[in-house]
């Protein structure tokens, strides 16, 4: 909460005289009802400070148009809803991608030694240039118009050729797979 406080008045110096000690006194007045709230709402306890930095930051930064008619808790408490939100989606984001690198990464050492053999096996049927241009497009991830540079053909047909050579790959695979 500390670093909050030290960070206020460098956030909006033309609110440095008065008003950024009148919303010191707002957060200390609600910080607890704050906690609360999230605890409320089911945020694990090691979140509460982050959630309500954050809370105070975004009410911070959209002073201006608080409504002064309305009760100031309620306006922060549907910003910390919001701030809820947007962590609990940031976190389901971040469940997600830890699943699927999990999965991924159960994959045992034989299935990947296996897989990378077979695409050894099938590029080696494939010309060096077609071998090249897969290297430089898929593996290394360079746009066409940087490989078409390198390579010294027009995007067009290098494109033509990369959907051709994926295209023969695909057949050879099919047909290891049907032996």
């Amino acid at each position: 909460m500390y670093i909050f406080f030290a960070a206020l008045p460098s956030l909006r110096p033309e609110l440095s005289r008065g008003t950024v000690k009148e919303f010191e006194t707002l957060v200390k007045n609600n910080v607890r009802p704050l906690i609360g709230f999230f605890r409320y709402l089911g945020a694990p306890l090691s979140l509460h400070d982050d959630l309500v930095q954050e809370t105070f930051l975004k009410a911070f930064r959209s002073f201006e148009r608080y409504d002064s008619t309305r009760p100031f808790i309620a306006w922060l408490l549907s910003i910390a809803r919001n701030v809820f939100n947007d962590q609990r989606a940031e976190f389901a984001k971040k469940q997600a991608l830890l699943k699927n690198v999990t999965q991924t990464s159960t994959t045992s050492f034989e299935e990947t030694s296996l897989q990378k053999r077979e695409i050894e096996e099938l590029l080696a049927q494939i010309t060096e240039e077609d071998r090249f241009l897969i290297e430089l497009r898929i593996i290394r991830s360079l746009p066409f118009s940087e490989v078409a540079e390198i390579i010294g053909q027009n995007e067009g047909a290098l494109r033509v050729r990369l959907h051709r050579t994926l295209a023969h790959l695909r057949q050879l695979s099919d047909e290891e797979k049907g032996k």
